[in-house]
Formats: structure tokens, sequence, C-alpha cells
């Protein structure tokens, strides 16, 4: 367990610029509880976080702990926390395959952080389906000859198709990491 009030101290002894170096350059690397700590020592010092520190960095860290797991162990993890299995079971699982307990307490702490940048991807992958469905739909309207234009025909089809295979895939998957994340949220409150 780490002691709060010791990080608490250290913050409060330490000047603006230094409280700022650590929300530049460390604090992706900080503990749930440390960033907890320093949020509070910056609001205390009216410093706003959003000028030092982006959130994309942190989602992105969050996102290589996750993703450095063995895919079993992470499609359990996921897999679990759908089906709405409590931190405890999973944490129980992820020992019994080997992964010791503070890990894996790690990690089901990183992973609300984790699935929001899946959401944000899966947003990202069915903007994309739908710019390929619209490219293959435009070159089609367009007066083309069967004899004179077929690779430009199969080519606007095929992206279509595409299009369509991920919108559709990035649809589900998103609403199986809303689940997930509705799940961990709704073991929060």
């Amino acid at each position: 367990m780490i002691n709060t009030e010791t990080i608490k101290d250290k913050y409060r002894s330490m000047s603006d610029q230094q409280l700022r170096r650590i929300l530049m350059d460390d604090f992706q690397y900080l503990t749930t509880e440390a960033k907890e700590v320093l949020q509070t020592e910056l609001e205390r010092r009216q410093i706003s976080m959003n000028e030092y520190h982006n959130d994309d960095l942190d989602v992105e860290y969050h996102q290589n702990q996750l993703t450095n797991l063995p895919k079993e162990l992470l499609y359990f993890i996921l897999e679990k926390k759908e089906k709405g299995a409590s931190d405890a079971y999973v944490i129980g699982g992820l020992f019994e395959r080997g992964i010791e307990e503070e890990t894996a307490i790690e990690l089901l702490k990183e992973l609300p952080s984790y699935v929001k940048s899946c959401i944000k991807e899966m947003r990202s992958m069915m903007l994309q389906g739908f710019l390929l469905l619209i490219s293959g739909l435009a070159i089609r309207v367009l007066p083309l000859s069967k004899e004179s234009h077929l690779a430009i025909i199969i080519l606007a089809n095929v992206l279509i198709g595409f299009g369509i295979i991920r919108i559709f895939h990035s649809q589900m998957n998103k609403k199986k990491m809303e689940k997930i994340y509705k799940e961990i949220n709704s073991f929060k409150n």
C-alpha cells in the first residue's frame, strides 16, 4: 500500500516548477494514487494540468501496459468484465494464470483508459469505413462504361465492400467496448 501522506508532503515541499516538470515528463509513470495527490496539489496552487499534461499520452501509456499482455490474458480480462465479473474474480483468474496480484490490480486500474482508447479507435475505424463507402459510391455514380473502365468499377465495388465491412466490424467492437466500460464503471459506483 502506498503511503499517500508521504507523497503529499513531498509534493507540498516542491516548487511550482518542479511540479510542472513531473507533470510534463513523469506523469504517465506515476501510480494512480500519486496522480491524484499531484492533481490535488496542483489545484491547491491553481496550476492547470491541461497546459502541461496531454491525456492522449496517458491513454497511450495505459494501452501499452495492457497490450503488452499475452492476447489470451487481455481477452480473459475483457471477456470477464463484459460479463460483469467483479475485480476480485478477474484478479483471481489472472493470479491462476501466473500474474502477480499487485500487477493484476494495476492492470485493472488501467482498464478504463485502455477501453476508452479502444472506443476512440473504433470510432476512427468507423469513419474510415464511411470514407471508403462514400468513395466507392462516388466512383459508381460516374458515367463509366464496363468495357473501358472495368478496373475502376471493380475498385469502386471493393471500396464499397471494405467500407461496409469496416463500419460493421467497428460498430460491433465499439458496442462491446462500451458495454465493458459501462460494467467497469458500474462497479465503481
